[in-house]
């Protein structure tokens, strides 16, 4: 039922024509594609989020060429958020070039990519969960848990009628994938829905720019829940605030969610 794909797979100028790739892989029927593009993010101060954005194969065929865009304004292979705000990987060099106005500088380029929630027809959906001392183990199980309510959420807000082809690209996930795998295999045995779920394939964040966005998105989002409960005196990062507008649900088991663009419930 589900398919995997490889770093091989893909080329350095391909990542546009994976969402066709994938669109062309679900497009059994007449009926719409919606990709989602999944990942999650672990601070050290002991939160974990997990978030999904999600949007129809023209709209990822269009942000990817604009991030592609962006990218090479910028002189960036890739974007990670832990990079940026570590000045790690591709953003090392940036703060010898930026020198003394690095933090400035980098929280322009950051804002520029956010900008694509304001120009494309973007959604997203995330969850955040304290889950300060806990083992190793344990996190892997958080892990799952948060996937599931991303996905659940997400199936929850589709139109009852709705017949659309969905597809998930999560990021590699070596510690969760089998268990993702496991949990929507049984999903779908007894949810209606769920099944219209066609594909769930892991790829390389470093090549596939939807991920790459996922990953700024599990990063704000798990931010945003260390603010909102360590340090609520403090203002959302404008970079999440200017995304798109906010709806924050109520905390659940020491989390919270948090939805970008239209609330859904109204």
């Amino acid at each position: 039922m589900f398919r995997d794909f490889t770093d091989d797979v893909f080329t350095d100028d391909g990542a546009s024509a994976i969402h066709q790739w994938l669109g062309t892989l679900l497009r059994g029927t007449d009926e719409d594609v919606i990709q989602v593009a999944l990942d999650g993010s672990t601070s050290t101060a002991g939160y974990m989020s997990y978030a999904g954005v999600f949007a129809g194969e023209r709209t990822w065929v269009a942000f990817s060429e604009l991030w592609s865009r962006k990218l090479k304004a910028h002189d960036l292979e890739y974007l990670r958020m832990t990079d940026a705000m570590g000045f790690h990987g591709v953003f090392g060099r940036k703060r010898t070039e930026w020198a003394a106005d690095a933090e400035q500088r980098r929280d322009e380029v950051l804002a520029d990519f956010a900008s694509v929630f304001r120009e494309l027809d973007l959604r997203a959906t995330g969850f955040a969960i304290s889950v300060e001392g806990l083992a190793e183990e344990k996190l892997v199980w958080r892990k799952r848990e948060l996937f599931q309510k991303v996905v659940q959420e997400f199936l929850g807000k589709l139109p009852q009628a709705s017949k659309s082809i969905i597809g998930l690209i999560c990021d590699t996930e070596q510690d969760a994938a089998d268990y993702f795998r496991k949990w929507l295999n049984n999903l779908q045995q007894r949810d209606e829905t769920s099944r219209r779920i066609a594909l769930l394939c892991f790829g390389n964040s470093k090549l596939i720019h939807a991920l790459q966005l996922a990953d700024m998105m599990a990063y704000l989002l798990r931010e945003e829940a260390e603010r909102f409960e360590l340090r609520p005196e403090q203002a959302v990062n404008p970079l999440l605030s200017g995304m798109a507008p906010i709806v924050i649900g109520e905390p659940q088991w020491k989390g919270q969610r948090i939805i970008l663009g239209p609330d859904p419930d109204e």
